[in-house]
C-alpha cells in the first residue's frame, strides 16, 4: 500500500460500504474534475454494492465543453432539494463549504455526510471529512478509493478520472503534480482511454464567443518595455 492510500479515513470506507443510498454533489459551475470525480465515484459505489440508489446532482447545468464525458446526462442539473429527498448519505466533492454546492443540498437533510476535497481552504463541515491538500485533484482521491476497495477503473471510468486530473493539474504543470499523479495517469492510459480526445476537448477546442473576446484583448495589447 502506498503512503497516499493510508490517509483515507476508515470511517469513509465504512460509510461507502454500508449506506443504502447516496447523493453525489459537486460545486456549482462544475469543471472536469468535479464532473469526472462525481461520475467515477458513482460507478465505484455501484461496484462496491449493486442495487443501491445513487443520484448525481449539481446546482447548475453541465457546461457544454464537458458533454464529451460519457454519462454526463445522468447528472440532474440544475437540481432541486426534492431531487435528493430520502437519500441517506451525501458526498460533497470539491466543496470547500456546503454552500459551494448551491442551496439544494443541505447537510442537515442526510444521515451521513462526506466531504472529499483537495483544497487547503476546505472546511470540515461534514460528519466524515477527507481533505488532502497534497492531492492534485478530487479525481486523484477517487482513484485512491478504487484502489482501496480493490478495483481497477475500466476504460470509461479512466476517461472520467484522467479528464479531472489533467484539468486540475493544467496538463501536469501545477505544483501539486506528484510522482504519484503520474503513476495514476499511466495506469489510466493503460486501459486504452482516449487521452488525445480528452486533451483536445478540454484545452484545444474553443467556441466562438471566447475566441472573439480573446481577439479583442489581443488587439488592445500594449507593451510597457
Amino acid at each position: 500500500m502506498t503512503p497516499e492510500l493510508k490517509v483515507i479515513p476508515e470511517s469513509l470506507i465504512k460509510a461507502l460500504r454500508s449506506a443504502k443510498s447516496f447523493a453525489i454533489v459537486g460545486h456549482i459551475k462544475p469543471d472536469a474534475d468535479t464532473l469526472g470525480s462525481s461520475l467515477a465515484i458513482a460507478a465505484l459505489l455501484r461496484r462496491i454494492k449493486s442495487g443501491r440508489r445513487v443520484v448525481l446532482a449539481n446546482g447548475t447545468i453541465v457546461p457544454s465543453n464537458l458533454h464529451f464525458l460519457q454519462d454526463w446526462k445522468k447528472v440532474i442539473a440544475p437540481a432541486q432539494r426534492s431531487d435528493l429527498r430520502g437519500l441517506e448519505c451525501a458526498i460533497y466533492l470539491e466543496c470547500s463549504r456546503p454552500d459551494r454546492a448551491g442551496n439544494f443540498a443541505d447537510p442537515a437533510d442526510f444521515k451521513y455526510t462526506v466531504n472529499i476535497d483537495h483544497h487547503k481552504t476546505g472546511k470540515f463541515f461534514a460528519k466524515i471529512n477527507w481533505i488532502n491538500p497534497k492531492a492534485s485533484s478530487n479525481s486523484e482521491q477517487v482513484y485512491q478509493l478504487y484502489r482501496r476497495f480493490g478495483f481497477k477503473p475500466d476504460k470509461k471510468e479512466s476517461t472520467w478520472l484522467y479528464a479531472g486530473i489533467i484539468a486540475d493539474t493544467g496538463r501536469f504543470q501545477y505544483s501539486l503534480t506528484s510522482p504519484f499523479t503520474h503513476e495514476i495517469a499511466a495506469s489510466l492510459l493503460a486501459t486504452g482511454m482516449p487521452h488525445t480526445v480528452v486533451a483536445e476537448r478540454l484545452f484545444m477546442i474553443k467556441t466562438e464567443q471566447p475566441l472573439r473576446l480573446l481577439a479583442r484583448a489581443l488587439m488592445r495589447l500594449r507593451f510597457a518595455a
